[in-house]
């Protein structure tokens, strides 16, 4: 087995599409950090199934910033002189298994996490990931983030991290904190303190809905790098037929919050009263504007 190496990996997610019988495409998204070693064109996605194990070369398709700044602000990436960077790296390739082939598990690591996280050894623990397909016959699409991943947040009151997918199929999604894994897809060991439902430390709570995917921290009053794993199971029929995952860091930060004020929801006919009704497949229209406070 092939093993990619590098470092200042801030966190991935692995998904795959139906193409046809027993075969899938598989996407894979790195998420790096701007200030470290880059990353090569080509990953290793690994899989083992009933019918034995495999591996292909993923290629490199797309590398973009995604880093979320200011317009007065500049990114770490692209030599952009920014404190912070991350730049997203698609990688995909198509595989075949051998019909009959059940209970397929594919998987890809690299060596090494970000140094700077506080919940456990970053440097001595590779990233790994992974995507559970029970049945390769059969049509799916894994599900799909509707939002990337959040790796910055200043020090603020009990903010929300979005975790929701969009599934094509309309299979019924459960979501929920699982612990990050290393090499081999064994758990990581945490520093004392640190734990999976409590990934930035014992004094910030941490809560997860498994019906919409929005996860709570409570008040942030120091920073942290934690990492934090959630788990997207996919049922149909009441079976569980497939899984993916987002392994992230979470990097609090002591920076000023810029607030913002929220205008009431203004529709067509003015502004809407709290008894507004929206009639059942009639278009609904509705603007909203927020003005920043502080600058």
């Amino acid at each position: 087995m092939q093993k990619a190496k590098a470092t200042h990996a801030l966190g991935s997610e692995i998904r795959v599409e139906y193409v046809s019988a027993s075969q899938y495409k598989v996407k894979l998204s790195i998420y790096r950090d701007c200030n470290g070693v880059n990353l090569p064109s080509t990953q290793t996605i690994n899989w083992t199934g009933s019918c034995g194990s495999g591996s292909s070369n993923a290629i490199r398709v797309l590398k973009s910033d995604v880093t979320n700044v200011c317009a007065s602000q500049t990114s770490a990436c692209n030599r952009g002189g920014g404190a912070y960077g991350i730049e997203k790296h698609n990688y995909e390739t198509t595989l075949s298994f051998p019909p009959g082939c059940m209970d397929v598990n594919l998987y890809w690591e690299l060596c090494c996490r970000n140094r700077a996280i506080t919940s456990f050894d970053g440097n001595a623990n590779q990233m790994y990931n992974e995507v559970f397909i029970k049945d390769p016959s059969q049509v799916n699409y894994s599900p799909e983030f509707i939002f990337g991943p959040s790796a910055f947040f200043p020090l603020i009151n009990k903010p929300i991290i979005n975790f929701q997918c969009s599934d094509q199929d309309g299979d019924s999604l459960v979501y929920r904190l699982v612990s990050p894994q290393g090499q081999s897809g064994n758990t990581v060991s945490y520093y004392p303190g640190y734990s999976v439902s409590a990934p930035l430390g014992a004094g910030i709570t941490v809560s997860l809905d498994p019906i919409d995917g929005l996860m709570a921290l409570s008040q942030t009053n120091s920073p942290e790098v934690g990492v934090v794993a959630v788990e997207i199971d996919e049922y149909r029929n009441g079976i569980k037929i497939g899984s993916i995952r987002r392994d992230m860091n979470l990097r609090l930060i002591n920076q000023v919050l810029n607030l913002s004020e929220v205008s009431p929801l203004i529709g067509d006919g003015g502004l809407l009263s709290a008894d507004t009704v929206l009639l059942l497949g009639e278009p609904f229209h509705a603007d909203v504007y927020v003005t920043r406070i502080n600058r």
